[in-house]
């Protein structure tokens, strides 16, 4: 008993001590967030990725949430399985079934797909924010209930404000913005998007960007209607420079430990 209400006042102080994803981007010039944790060396979307991420100095995650045929949102990116050698979608698959498959397969120690709610406890303990892409089909249709399903985990935990709901469908956008005009939410770039045609059709916070599309034109737009400018990924000290150069400070990499360490330097030259 006492191990248990010692576990939720620190649960309470964490939270008491966090301050919002909208005050910490406001507070800090730069900051890494780990794109699937640090996935350039750990298998994607996984605990053991995002432990990494967070001892190398990520202060965000992003993270991939599918859904399961029971309603229970996962850390995964796909909607199919083949990447394993599984031809199954995750969305015809049991909670349980998905957590009995392991993604590790090359080593002998099982890797498991963590649920959302592993992630969200993980991430208030070690006070870290996220950003949660959801996913669609292919062709942009989504079930409105598996956006439910996804907001209110993240609602039960308390963790609303410390979180960016992402896609690439403007559809989902639309849908989570028209649930609570307080949520924070992203709209992710398409070949052909701008930040004001992404914004001027879901009212975004923030516009999310490949490297390859970052150009001073959409810094301009984005600085306009006051669009906070996200970018992906910063994986080397090259693609790292181009970031910097725009003044972009949210910088997306899977390596959370090479460009922690390439940031120092620049940080005391």
């Amino acid at each position: 008993m006492v191990n248990i209400i010692i576990y939720f006042q620190t649960e309470i102080i964490n939270l008491i001590s966090m301050i919002t994803i909208r005050e910490f981007v406001q507070n800090n010039e730069r900051f890494i967030i780990a794109h699937r944790g640090a996935s350039g060396t750990m298998i994607e979307n996984t605990m053991p990725a995002f432990q990494k991420a967070v001892d190398n100095g990520a202060k965000m995650l992003e993270v991939d949430i599918q859904v399961s045929m029971d309603k229970i949102p996962f850390a995964y990116h796909d909607a199919n399985l083949k990447r394993i050698n599984l031809d199954q979608d995750t969305s015809k698959l049991s909670s349980n079934e998905i957590s009995e498959i392991n993604l590790n397969t090359e080593g002998e120690e099982k890797v498991y797909i963590p649920k959302l709610e592993e992630v969200l406890r993980f991430s208030k303990h070690n006070e870290v924010y996220l950003i949660i892409e959801i996913k669609t089909n292919d062709d942009c249709t989504f079930d409105s209930e598996n956006v439910d399903v996804i907001l209110d985990a993240v609602k039960s935990f308390g963790y609303l404000e410390n979180c960016l709901f992402a896609s690439f469908c403007v559809g989902v956008v639309q849908y989570i913005r028209s649930k609570d005009e307080d949520y924070n939410i992203a709209s992710i770039a398409m070949p052909d998007s701008t930040p004001k045609k992404l914004h001027a059709e879901t009212q975004c916070d923030v516009y999310i960007c490949s490297i390859e599309q970052l150009n001073e034109a959409v810094v301009n737009e984005c600085d306009e209607l006051g669009v906070y400018l996200g970018v992906y990924s910063a994986d080397n000290e090259e693609q790292l420079d181009t970031i910097l150069k725009f003044g972009i400070n949210a910088i997306v990499t899977n390596y959370p430990e090479r460009i922690s360490k390439l940031l120092a330097t620049r940080n005391n030259s």
